[in-house]
Formats: structure tokens, C-alpha cells, sequence
């Protein structure tokens, strides 16, 4: 083997055994080399490093293990060995956070002004990073790089928003556009907000996710998405598809009368959508307690159509139950078609136990009939920094893909 193979194989030997340790750790070394069939001393020997260069901490012996002569020790990532930059960014709001090197979040700002405008928005971006930089626990020669999740279909390999039809946004070059208007040279990770979600989630659920080898994520905000994820022992594969699951045609007859998009899960069970229809029912008269709540009869938002539901408004309880049949017949479909193990659920609409048990109710009546077919459900607790922070992530995972010598 000449001396450039040689190096190589050395370079991805220590890419393996740094995710063992993020994806595994606290883990033994004598696990590690059976896990990546390397030897004992080689992987001790690249540990060694990790713990002198400060990526990794050896833990106290585990006093309740029982191993024949000196107790092992084990080994983990050392959290406080970077520092990550999420981002993300939507028209109606932008929100970032300073993580460590486990995506923990150690600072988080928000602006929620609407900037339809894609320049508009990038300068809020650029505004909310820069004062990030300006608070407690930011430092700048610790920051490893930049995640950031936007909607649209994304060219993650330039950084680029290629297309975001509903909000008007086309090949904007969101990497290179952070970086002129703030200075930076850090690398910059830009990815689908939903991909990010999927991702992120894959990694803080790492003990979880250890025996999944297939999840799909189910992300609802102003359209749907659901992209199917491939997942490893140490190791998240990239998404099979866009995941568009709004565009998968549910209603037929609307579709095919119709000479417009029509006929879609967005257009029926979608946030928009949902909003859309208790309007009218307010302006119609058949939403009193909705009225009340909104005091008139501006447009409601999410959590105003759930508090009704909470009260019993029941006309807006059955255009929530209509809603979620459309979306349980697309989940359903993407069961029978790829058969994920499990579906995380990430939308403010399944914060209540009583809407989860419609949604997994009615998923299950349109699943093909087997023993073994039937998805575990997830749903992902609301929180505003859930996008900014699994951004951070993907920054991470691009990071323990990188070749690190000693």
C-alpha cells in the first residue's frame, strides 16, 4: 500500500471511530474494534489522540460491570469540543442557536417578522446571527460550522434554495449569502427544513434509533413533508426522495376536474388549508366559540382552532377529523409502499393525545393487512428551536463525515 492509500485508510479509520464514539459513546474500546472489525491497539492508539486533542473523555470505570482483570474504561465525544450554529429560516420567522458538539442548546434567539421578500429575510438571518455572536458562551475560535433549514427543494451540495414555489423563492444561494453578509468563513451545511428535522431527530434519538433501520418524519407547517430515512448502526443515510408528501393526490375528482393543483393532501389536510376552512365557518356562522376566541372575524391561527376543538366546538372538531383522514390515507400509503418502522409526528396540530389517537386510529384502518406492517408512532413535543437545532445537527453529522488527522 503506498503511502497516499495508506493515509487514507488511516483518515476513514478515525472518521469510523469518531461516530462510534458520538453515535455509541459512552462505549468500550474493545467495542468499538468489534463493531468496525479493527484491532485493539489500533483503535486505542486513535482514541488516545482524541482524548489528548480533547474530541473525546474517558468516564470513570463502570464499578458495576463485571470484566475479568483491570476494569475498562469508557469513552464518549466530548461535548464541550465545538461549537455549532443552527439555523432556520421560514417567511413569518427566523430562529437561531448556539449547540455543542451533542446539539445541546446553549443559546437561542427568535424574530418573528414576516419578510415575504427572500433578500429581506436573509438580512434578518444575517442580523440574528450576528447578535448571537454577542452573547454569553459564544466563542468564536470553538464555532466548527453552520446548519441551516429552509423550505423548498435544496441543492445541499452548493447551498442553494432552488425552488420554494408557494413562497416565491428561486435559486437562492443561501450559503454564499451568509457568508457576504456576515463575513464568515465557516463552512455552512443549508438543507431542506424537514430533511434537517428528520436528521436531527435521528441523532438525539440515537439509543432509540439503534435498531430502526427505516423511519419516516412527518413534518407539517404551512405544506406536508414526510421524507423516508435510511438509518445505520453509527451512522443516518440521506433521504430516499424530496418527501413531498403534500403533493400525493388523495381526492381524485379534484384533481382531475380541475385545471389548477388540486385534489393534494396540503390542499385538504395542511395548516393553511385547516385555517382556511374555519374561516369560513366563522364567517358563516357555525363557529361561535372559534369567533369568540378570535374576537371577529380575522383568519384564526393553529392554536386558536385547538383551543375551539378543547372547548367542543364540534363543526371545528369534525374539519380537524376530515383533515386527518386525508392524512392518515397518505401515510397509510406510504406504509404499504416502503414500510417504515416508525413515523415521527412533528406538527403543533398532534400536541393533544386525543388527535394522536385519530391519526394512528385511522392510519391503521387503511394499512394492508399483515402481522408485521403496522409503523411504531412518534410525536415530537412542540418547541419553536426544534428547526434551528436540528439544523446544528446537521452541521455535526457533515462534520463526523470529515477526515480529521492527528
Amino acid at each position: 500500500m503506498g503511502i497516499e492509500s495508506w493515509t487514507a485508510a488511516r483518515s476513514q479509520g478515525r472518521v469510523r471511530i469518531r461516530k462510534q464514539l458520538w453515535y455509541r459513546g459512552p462505549v468500550h474500546r474493545q467495542d468499538i474494534a468489534e463493531a468496525l472489525e479493527l484491532s485493539l491497539p489500533a483503535v486505542t492508539t486513535v482514541i488516545n489522540e482524541f482524548i489528548q486533542n480533547g474530541t473525546a473523555l474517558e468516564q470513570k470505570p463502570d464499578t458495576g460491570e463485571k470484566r475479568l482483570g483491570r476494569k475498562a474504561t469508557m469513552v464518549d465525544i466530548n461535548p464541550r469540543a465545538r461549537l455549532f450554529i443552527g439555523a432556520e429560516m421560514r417567511k413569518d420567522s427566523r430562529r437561531v442557536c448556539l449547540t455543542d458538539y451533542r446539539g445541546t442548546i446553549l443559546q437561542a434567539l427568535e424574530d418573528t417578522a414576516s419578510y415575504p421578500a427572500y433578500a429581506d429575510n436573509i438580512r434578518a438571518l444575517q442580523r440574528l446571527l450576528q447578535q448571537l455572536e454577542r452573547e454569553p458562551g459564544y466563542a468564536p475560535e470553538a464555532v466548527h460550522s453552520v446548519g441551516v433549514a429552509v423550505p423548498g427543494v435544496i441543492d445541499t451540495e452548493h447551498g442553494v434554495l432552488s425552488a420554494h414555489a408557494m413562497y416565491g423563492w428561486y435559486d437562492c444561494a443561501v450559503a454564499d449569502d451568509i457568508r457576504r453578509l456576515t463575513g464568515w468563513t465557516l463552512p455552512i451545511v443549508v438543507e431542506n427544513d424537514a430533511c434537517a428535522r428528520a436528521f436531527g431527530t435521528r441523532m438525539l434519538h440515537r439509543e432509540r434509533m439503534a435498531q430502526v433501520s427505516r423511519f419516516a418524519y412527518l413534518f407539517i407547517a404551512r405544506g406536508l413533508s414526510c421524507p423516508l430515512v435510511p438509518c445505520m448502526p453509527a451512522d443516518v443515510g440521506n433521504p430516499l426522495g424530496i418527501g413531498e408528501l403534500g403533493y400525493m393526490v388523495v381526492r381524485a375528482e379534484d384533481a382531475l376536474s380541475s385545471d389548477r393543483i388540486a385534489g393534494h393532501v396540503s390542499d385538504l389536510a395542511g395548516e393553511r388549508a385547516i385555517m382556511d376552512r374555519c374561516h369560513q365557518l366563522m364567517r358563516e356562522g357555525r363557529a361561535p366559540m372559534l369567533l369568540d376566541i378570535c374576537g371577529g372575524c380575522a383568519r384564526p391561527t393553529i392554536p386558536q382552532i385547538l383551543e375551539a376543538q378543547a372547548r367542543g366546538e364540534e363543526t371545528v372538531r369534525q374539519t380537524l377529523t376530515a383533515a386527518f383522514r386525508y392524512l392518515a390515507i397518505a401515510l397509510a400509503n406510504v406504509c404499504n409502499l416502503v414500510q417504515p418502522e416508525l413515523i415521527f409526528v412533528d406538527s403543533r396540530l398532534f400536541n393533544t393525545p386525543q388527535n394522536q389517537e385519530v391519526l394512528v386510529r385511522t392510519v391503521r384502518k387503511f394499512l394492508v393487512p399483515s402481522h408485521n406492517n403496522e409503523p411504531a408512532f412518534e410525536f415530537i413535543a412542540s418547541d419553536v428551536r426544534n428547526g434551528a437545532r436540528c439544523a446544528a445537527l446537521c452541521a455535526i453529522r457533515r462534520e463526523l463525515d470529515q477526515y480529521e488527522e492527528a
